[in-house]
């Protein structure tokens, strides 16, 4: 997948925090939003950090908080 965002963002909905994609909240590969519980806020953030580090190509293998929590692989 190519990279076609330009902003990355929080969203806190209820008790989580979703990843957002110029606004939009990103989705696991079954198509549900992906959440994190709001007391994980730090994991949070740093799964939105690799969304935005990732430069050209999304390449799952760089974005390894995404995977623990389901985001690939569901």
């Amino acid at each position: 997948m190519r990279r076609f965002w330009k902003t990355v963002g929080l969203d806190q909905r209820g008790d989580s925090y979703a990843v957002t994609l110029d606004g939009r909240a990103i989705k696991s590969p079954s198509g549900n939003t992906l959440l994190v519980p709001a007391k994980k806020r730090l994991l949070a953030a740093t799964i939105a950090t690799e969304w935005d580090n990732a430069e050209t190509l999304l390449k799952p293998h760089t974005m390894p908080m995404v995977g623990i929590i389901g985001g690939f692989s569901e």
